[in-house]
């Protein structure tokens, strides 16, 4: 069988990225030591051929903080092209330091929700101005009670949550319920232990508490390996299921905090043969092409799984009957409209979707059904280009994605594999 595997955990690179920086920040800022901080830096900036665009930005945003510190804080610049994730991370960060930067926010970043973010970083003794596409920060955070909504952005807490521990006094944060993608705090939280960063939590009825003890040092761990990545590799699942051949995927935990490894019991809800077995002592998952069978329709509430939602929509369109899937309102503030690009792409492909504030609904094709191919639109979206990469092993025409480089943001070698694992014959890119 073909194998693939998965590529890194964006979630869990970025944060160990960001605690590994804040572990040695002794170094970066030690005058008798300039030599071992610009190995260190140069280490930080140094770009994986196979690094994300996202990764990319948070590694150059870190090493702009190395120098700021290494040159008496003068004014750091931060390029974080259009992750959300480099922003909402190292915003806190910058302000605990006490550092001047200006934030440099490309696509839609700048029209990404940060207000709630912003007024708690204002209200603890940041000043904070945004003229169009920059953030500029100056002043030292101080230490407090920090309210913030769950319903937004999971990032806001887990930026205040790698920032807090590094102020003298104790903090803690109040995150009002409902609390969404609140697997991608547990990431963080995972993350913060590895580092000896120790933090508390209390569910109540109506919010969410982390208590914060201040004075903490990050301490770099022996080892440590960043687990493969289940959002992407769903799109490899799909490949598995729609293709003519089993696919093995290799390099990811079952076990993970990823909210993401969901796509394995959805999957089968759907009736997709997926297996999990071992391999030479290693666990791996095998998908095996549905052939004359048809998917099943499905209901799923996806507050906590966002990323999946294209993917899940794509299989929902081959199914036998009306899907429905719910907690879909925070997609529009995704790298594009991520709503409107879902329903455009199966629009394009000629299935059926209906879609309300917080709800889409997909009437399945069936068995005989097959999506019709032609040129898609996919918004400078990664999330899109993939599913449509996928939705060309079920087209009656070849498929044209436009600006599929787009994909480069979380998976740069997503068509490599896909060529080489022989999926690519309906599938044109421009």
């Amino acid at each position: 069988m073909k194998r693939i595997v998965a590529p890194k955990s964006k979630s869990y690179e970025h944060r160990f990225l960001i605690c590994e920086f804040l572990s040695k920040l002794d170094e970066v800022t030690c005058v008798d030591d300039a030599k071992y901080r610009s190995k260190f830096i140069d280490e930080q900036n140094e770009a994986v051929e196979n690094d994300a665009e996202d990764i990319i930005a948070t590694k150059n945003c870190l090493y702009e903080i190395g120098q700021s510190l290494k040159n008496g804080n003068q004014k750091a610049l931060l390029d974080c092209n259009q992750s959300g994730s480099s922003l909402r991370f190292l915003l806190p960060i910058v302000c605990t330091l006490g550092l001047k930067a200006d934030f440099i926010m490309r696509g839609r970043l700048a029209k990404r929700p940060l207000d709630s973010l912003l007024n708690e970083l204002i209200a603890h003794g940041c000043k904070i101005d945004v003229s169009d596409d920059v953030l500029s920060t100056e002043r030292k955070l101080k230490h407090g009670v920090f309210n913030l909504p769950g319903n937004i952005s999971s990032q806001y807490v887990s930026g205040l949550l790698m920032a807090l521990p590094l102020l003298s006094a104790d903090s803690e944060i109040h995150v009002k319920k409902p609390l969404f993608s609140a697997p991608y705090i547990d990431i963080t939280m995972d993350v913060l232990r590895d580092f000896s960063i120790s933090v508390s939590e209390e569910n109540h009825d109506t919010e969410h508490i982390y208590r914060v003890k201040g004075g903490q040092r990050y301490i770099l761990p022996k080892e440590y390996v960043v687990e493969g990545d289940w959002s992407n590799a769903g799109f490899w699942f799909a490949a598995g299921i729609l293709g003519d051949e089993p696919l093995v995927i290799e390099g990811l935990n079952p076990c993970s905090l990823q909210g993401d490894r969901k796509i394995v019991e959805i999957l089968k809800k759907m009736g997709a043969d997926l297996r999990f077995v071992t391999d030479k002592g290693k666990p791996v998952f095998e998908a095996y092409p549905i052939g004359d069978k048809v998917l099943k329709s499905i209901e799923i509430d996806a507050g906590n799984i966002p990323d999946l939602v294209p993917l899940i929509a794509l299989l929902c369109c081959l199914a036998d009957d009306k899907s429905k899937i719910s907690g879909i309102k925070r997609l529009r503030l995704k790298e594009s409209d991520r709503v409107a690009a879902i329903e455009n792409l199966i629009g394009r492909l000629g299935g059926s979707i209906a879609v309300s504030e917080d709800t889409i609904e997909i009437d399945g094709i069936g068995k005989e059904g097959r999506l019709k191919g032609g040129k898609v639109t996919c918004f400078d979206d990664h999330r899109i280009v993939m599913t449509a990469a996928i939705a060309s092993l079920r087209c009656e025409e070849k498929l044209l994605i436009d600006n599929a480089k787009a994909v480069n943001k979380s998976y740069v070698s997503f068509f490599d594999e896909f060529d080489r694992i022989g999926l690519s014959g309906n599938c044109l890119r421009k």
